[in-house]
């Protein structure tokens, strides 16, 4: 009978860990892009989030010097067929794009 507790008190502990909420994680870096105002720099944005863009210009380049995956999307929805830049990649974009979600990678 003296397993019982002990075994009571390491599922209760298991099952804290398994439901405790854990903090929004960030791609480290910055994510630069050009608008009709000058340059716009996204710092250690967070990943999941879905994120608008500004009036970007076609054809410029758009630089992702963080350590996660920028999905770039045509609509502000994070919708679609995405445009992808691995970390530290850049890309020069002829598409539209209206949003970036960041995921780990």
């Amino acid at each position: 009978m003296r397993g019982i507790p002990a075994l009571l008190a390491g599922a209760t502990a298991l099952a804290a860990s398994v439901v405790s909420p854990q903090p929004a994680a960030a791609a480290v870096g910055d994510f630069s892009y050009y608008t009709t105002a000058g340059q716009v720099t996204l710092i250690d944005p967070p990943d999941g989030s879905c994120d608008p863009l500004q009036d970007l210009w076609l054809g410029q380049i758009i630089e992702n010097n963080t350590n996660s995956t920028a999905l770039l999307y045509s609509v502000p929805s994070c919708a679609g067929s995405p445009q992808v830049i691995p970390p530290n990649g850049w890309l020069r974009t002829y598409r539209p794009v209206r949003a970036v979600l960041f995921v780990p990678s």
